[in-house]
């Protein structure tokens, strides 16, 4: 039986490990869904230049010199970063006509790229260049068995909030099929969710063991004094709330300023994707110390069960009654407070590495450090 190969080229870290999930299913589905007269093979590599957005010629010429390097039938290109078309609508997928080089775009899928997904969008993609290199493509049978195959396939592909169009790229200098996110709202915020998903900000949780540990220890040992009770019991919760979005947003800061996380628009060769790291790099530190303040307060309501019993604490605080279960809530909301505040002050992140590649920016300057490092060798 002939084999027919598909090359995935992968950009690092989440394009890579979803590639790898892919390599044992796909071919069940190629077989299935496009031809089972031949036997299918995936292939994957990883390459840095995949991921690096402001080089998007130089990612379109890589992908294209991948075909003349190794014997294989498709070519797609798997990247975490984003792509668009105009620098405006947010490209999901993108196919050369003229040799049939593919790019896929993960973050255009939003907050969870899950693998199924895409094993499907690959399918849809492969389905589109044998549709393009076919015999009638070029009679005018090939929209009308588009279509069919579409309608067929509804439920298959996720390319119901997509709108297909047919333009030139001035990367290539040829014609492309692209699939691009119809509303450039919902395609700007898919895509930040998506990007903010890549950069996962539970990974980046690991390197805030020891901030939890200092922000726990000023926290608890804080907690015995009866000024911690007084105030969590003073305080109303539209007050409590503006100390926790002080706390949060302080961290937030203060980890961008000691990492140097902020990217500077004015020597940025393309402002809008510098604006989006940015962006990205905000929704992603949000997400991991929003994750790290409510495990905080979580820990704290059990400490403060445990250290403070119900009647002590009202007697203490001249309730007359014991201490409501609102009460150990907002005296933890407010230890959880000043402890993460200490804890910003007090600590810094474990693994400075981790924290830098958490953010595009920096895993962009990393990659293209990678690209020179290794140009230098060839």
């Amino acid at each position: 039986m002939e084999q027919l190969v598909v090359g995935i080229v992968a950009a690092p870290g989440i394009a890579n490990k979803l590639s790898h999930k892919m390599v044992y299913d796909l071919p069940d589905l190629l077989s299935k869904y496009i031809s089972s007269q031949y036997k299918w093979k995936i292939e994957v590599v990883v390459d840095a230049l995949t991921g690096s957005a402001e080089d998007t010629e130089q990612a379109y010429q890589k992908t294209e010199d991948y075909l003349d390097r190794y014997n294989w039938n498709y070519i797609i290109s798997l990247t975490d970063l984003p792509l668009f078309h105009d620098n405006e609508s947010v490209i999901a997928v993108d196919i050369n006509e003229e040799n049939g080089a593919s790019m896929i775009s993960i973050p255009a899928y939003g907050w969870r790229p899950l693998t199924k997904r895409l094993e499907k969008t690959i399918v849809t993609v492969i389905h589109e260049i044998n549709v393009q290199f076919s015999d009638y493509a070029q009679n005018g049978t090939a929209e009308k068995d588009d279509e069919e195959r579409q309608k067929e396939y509804h439920d298959i592909f996720p390319f119901s909030n997509l709108r297909k169009i047919r333009t030139y790229a001035d990367e290539t200098h040829t014609m492309h099929i692209r699939y691009i996110v119809a509303s450039k709202v919902s395609g700007n915020l898919r895509l930040l969710s998506g990007m903010t998903f890549a950069n996962n900000p539970l990974r980046l949780m690991q390197s805030m063991n020891s901030v939890i540990a200092i922000a726990f220890t000023t926290g608890a040992s804080g907690m015995i004094f009866s000024t911690m009770w007084q105030l969590g019991n003073t305080f109303s919760a539209g007050r409590l709330t503006m100390l926790s979005l002080f706390a949060i947003i302080g961290m937030i800061a203060w980890i961008i300023l000691a990492h140097n996380l902020w990217e500077s628009t004015k020597y940025s060769t393309n402002r809008k994707i510098t604006r989006l790291y940015n962006m990205t790099t905000l929704t992603t530190l949000g997400t991991s110390v929003l994750i790290y303040y409510l495990v905080l307060l979580l820990i704290y309501i059990i400490a403060a069960l445990i250290l403070l019993p119900p009647g002590f604490l009202g007697r203490q605080l001249e309730l007359k009654h014991a201490a409501p279960f609102s009460l150990y809530i907002f005296i933890a909301w407010f230890t959880a407070s000043i402890s993460t505040i200490a804890g910003a002050i007090g600590a810094g992140m474990r693994n400075e590495k981790l924290v830098r590649e958490s953010t595009y920016g920096s895993r962009q300057q990393m990659r293209k450090a990678l690209i020179k490092e290794r140009s230098k060798h060839e």
